[in-house]
């Protein structure tokens, strides 16, 4: 097996990694085409984020969008589920939404809404486990869960979870996903996941750590292959 299916590094900003990442994809990325989409891909990629305050690509090349990056971002912390207030930013929300404009994939109401059988948001859970054990390996918040399995869904939750630990006083983070799309997904998902960290450190009253991505399949759809070779040409580009 090419080891470069399974590459692991870290950067101290997202701009650092999003260039070594897309430099990967262009040049090493496999095709495949899930539901007759064709992809490339990388499977079982882990980065480390070691300054998650630098979670925001600036990369010109990529134009991010800060007006939809900040728009989402309160969607989410609203924990509404209903697209009315994101779909005029951003048109995959409406292709992906029920018949009565909801979807599945609002981040902030698992982290911060919905109610577990005790009472508590999963944000509270991670808070009191930490708390009453700093060494706690219990902290983590689900993102997909067995509801989400059924036909023709649309909005299958990409990440799978999100875990804090707390090591040497500071609070690390680590997410894994199912799925990221390189284009859309990643550069928007890796600032909620951040946020919720640098949320819990702030409220344990400690230094963020390290923020760990891992995700089995990252991968670019063909409409956006001219992209990624432009940005992958950046890693290059001479002093």
């Amino acid at each position: 097996m090419n080891d470069i299916a399974y590459p692991m590094f870290s950067g101290d900003s997202l701009d650092e990694i999003y260039l070594e990442l897309a430099s990967l994809l262009f040049h090493y990325g496999e095709e495949v085409s899930p539901r007759d989409k064709t992809t490339i891909e990388l499977v079982n990629v882990q980065f480390h984020l070691l300054d998650p305050m630098q979670s925001v690509i600036t990369i010109p090349e990529r134009k991010l969008s800060l007006k939809y990056l900040e728009a989402e971002l309160d969607w989410y912390v609203s924990g509404d589920r209903h697209i009315k207030n994101i779909k005029d930013h951003a048109t995959i929300w409406s292709e992906i939404a029920d018949d009565k404009g909801k979807i599945n994939s609002n981040y902030g109401a698992f982290v911060f809404h919905d109610l577990m059988n005790s009472g508590d948001t999963q944000f509270e859970w991670c808070l009191k486990q930490l708390k009453k054990d700093p060494d706690s390996r219990q902290a983590v918040i689900n993102y997909n869960d067995p509801s989400h399995k059924y036909d023709d869904n649309k909005d299958f939750v990409c990440t799978i979870a999100q875990q804090f630990l707390i090591r040497n006083g500071f609070l690390h983070c680590t997410t894994m996903a199912r799925s990221n799309d390189f284009i859309y997904g990643l550069p928007y998902d890796i600032p909620w996941f951040t946020f919720v960290q640098e949320k819990l450190a702030e409220d344990l009253k400690l230094e963020l750590g390290i923020y760990t991505h891992f995700v089995t399949s990252l991968h670019v759809y063909k409409k956006h292959f001219k992209l990624l070779g432009e940005i992958s040409n950046v890693h290059y580009r001479p002093n």
